[in-house]
């Protein structure tokens, strides 16, 4: 397994926009990780850019948000980073998932399936910035 030092990139925060980052994870990782890994790395990013563009910000904001990536003893890192409103996805309510989605409310589905994809998520909110970082053994 070959470590990877840490590498961001910056990207609009825009639907539009998910394969510029899925691409960049496949540069990142494409060679250190299974097939499979790469494609949950890549949910993972499409729900916390869905997210970012839909709540993070304003309207009228310049939207964008920092994704980076590394690999260290058989364990993958990826951090968001925002300067969006603050808001901790971890303390989030997780959704009933045993309600339909008719009875279900709206919302919180995409979190709770990146936490439960991953072996480790922690929120912090540093210098105007919402950082998530999540962490999966290889």
């Amino acid at each position: 397994m070959t470590d990877v030092s840490t590498v961001s990139r910056t990207f609009a925060a825009e639907q539009r926009r998910i394969a510029e980052i899925r691409d960049f994870i496949d540069e990142i990782l494409s060679g250190c990780v299974s097939a499979e890994f790469l494609t949950m790395f890549k949910l993972i990013a499409d729900e916390i850019l869905a997210n970012v563009s839909m709540y993070a910000y304003d309207d009228d904001a310049d939207k964008w948000l920092e994704v980076s990536i590394s690999v260290k003893g058989g364990v993958a890192f990826m951090a968001f980073s925002d300067e969006g409103k603050p808001f901790d996805p971890m303390s989030a309510p997780e959704p009933d998932t045993d309600l339909s989605a008719e009875e279900r409310e709206l919302g919180g589905l995409g979190i709770y399936i990146v936490k439960n994809l991953v072996d480790e998520t922690s929120y912090s909110r540093e210098d105007g910035r919402n950082i998530l970082t999540i962490k999966k053994k290889i």
